[in-house]
């Protein structure tokens, strides 16, 4: 599924080549828990930057301007993608927030976790995008 970040650039979502593979943060603006665990998924950011064959992306529920003020606001460093169908968020039964997925070049979620992240969390959230390589 193709989306966009809010940036511009086109992504496309659990589809890649071999080699490569996704850690999505599934979050909605108005969710208190997700705003929670932003620090968490800035450390699981940072330790995955510049891992080769792996991409960590924000995927917001919500309209791009929501968004885009809730990326400034929170000064998120992660690219976000936005625009796309509910379809797709029920296909990784990303409606219930936030939620943290690694997934596999043809698509498939290998690690899935609800709700916020503990330390524990974000070692094993690292751990499954690592093991894919």
């Amino acid at each position: 599924m193709r989306g966009r970040t809010l940036g511009g650039d086109s992504v496309l979502l659990g589809e890649g080549a071999p080699g490569t593979h996704q850690v999505l943060f599934i979050f909605n603006t108005r969710c208190g828990i997700c705003v929670g665990t932003l620090p968490a998924w800035t450390r699981v950011y940072a330790r995955l930057t510049g891992e080769t064959g792996v991409a960590v992306l924000g995927w917001s529920q919500d309209a791009d301007s929501l968004t885009q003020r809730y990326v400034e606001q929170h000064q998120l460093g992660f690219p976000v993608v936005v625009g796309l169908a509910l379809k797709y968020l029920k296909l990784y039964h990303g409606w219930a927030v936030p939620a943290t997925l690694v997934v596999d070049h043809e698509g498939t979620v290998v690690y899935g976790r609800p709700g916020i992240l503990s330390a524990a969390a974000e070692d094993s959230v690292v751990g499954a995008a690592l093991a894919l390589r």
